[in-house]
Parts: structure tokens; C-alpha cells; sequence
């Protein structure tokens, strides 16, 4: 990437110390500055280090499907870890389930069980792009997740947001390359 290496830089620095802190980096700007690139460059460095990668992307149009970027999630969660127990909340999330809807507490209760499974294994980095796309329960969930997750050294987060709506961000951003 080329004109681009203080982001970069400070995308390296987040990655070495992610596994001590487990922060999130969230990264902001407006349209067509190059943020998508940014993440994906960030998600290659971070497999490069031996992370497992797992990515979401908020798509517009899928907006009004509960749990969407979830089950992009775990898809590649199942795929890759076929020992990795989802739970009753998870399973009805991907639509495998029978019974109600389960509450956005339990389900994000089961991605944090998830995520601890895998970061038992390794380091762990969630890729989430155009988070202000993803439908809102999937949204709070996530938002709950990191939350829980900042700063306890179990897993690392990478969030990226247009500026604007985007209800991952419970305070300010610890690094935001822009």
C-alpha cells in the first residue's frame, strides 16, 4: 500500500501488542479513502502472524436480516473448527434450530464461548467491515462481545466503521488511522 505506512504502522503495533491487551483498533474516514484495504492488509498481517482471521462484512441490503454478519462469522468458524460447540443460541442463529428466536444476552453469550474455544488455540482476529451496514441485532451483539472483550488479552478486535452510524463503538477509538 503505498503513501499509507503510518496506518500501517500503527496497524503492526496494534497486532504485536493485541495479544497482550486484546484492544480493539477501529478505523475511520470518509468513503473511498481506502479503510476496506486498510482491513484486509490488517487481516493478512495478522494470518502472516499466525492469527486465526475470522470476517464479517455489513452489506446494505442485507441490513434487515437478523444475525447476518453473525453467521458469516461463524460459518467460517464451522468450516475451519468442526470441533467448536455453538451452543442452542448460535445453532438458531445460523437457522439450524427449532424453538424461538433466542435473546441477543444468550447469543452473544455463545459467540463469546465460541471465541474463547478458539482462542484457547490461538490468537484470534475479528475483521468486522462497514459494521454501520450489519443489521442491529447482529450490531449489539458484536457491541456487547467487544466490550467484554477489550482489553482481557483473550482476543484481539478489529472493528472498522464509516463515521457516523455505528453502534460498535461504545468510547472513543484507542487507535484510529484515518
Amino acid at each position: 500500500m503505498i503513501g499509507r505506512e503510518a496506518e500501517l504502522d500503527r496497524i503492526d503495533a496494534f497486532l504485536s501488542g493485541s495479544v497482550r491487551s486484546g484492544r480493539p483498533l477501529l478505523l475511520l474516514g470518509d468513503a473511498g479513502v481506502g479503510k476496506t484495504a486498510l482491513l484486509a492488509t490488517a487481516a493478512d498481517r495478522a494470518a502472516g502472524r499466525g492469527m486465526r482471521v475470522l470476517a464479517a462484512t455489513g452489506v446494505e441490503y442485507r441490513a434487515r436480516l437478523s444475525y447476518g454478519g453473525l453467521v458469516q462469522l461463524l460459518g467460517s468458524v464451522t468450516a475451519g473448527q468442526p470441533s467448536v460447540v455453538l451452543g442452542s443460541a448460535l445453532t438458531a442463529v445460523q437457522g439450524r434450530g427449532a424453538g424461538p428466536a433466542p435473546h441477543h444476552d444468550a447469543v452473544a453469550e455463545g459467540l463469546l464461548s465460541v471465541l474463547r474455544q478458539l482462542s484457547d488455540r490461538g490468537p484470534v482476529l475479528l475483521a468486522v467491515d462497514d459494521v454501520q451496514w450489519l443489521d442491529p441485532a447482529g450490531a449489539e451483539v458484536l457491541g456487547q462481545v467487544a466490550r467484554r472483550l477489550d482489553g482481557t488479552g483473550e482476543l484481539r478486535v478489529l472493528r472498522r466503521a464509516a463515521a457516523g452510524r455505528c453502534s460498535l463503538t461504545p468510547r472513543g477509538p484507542p487507535n484510529a488511522p484515518s
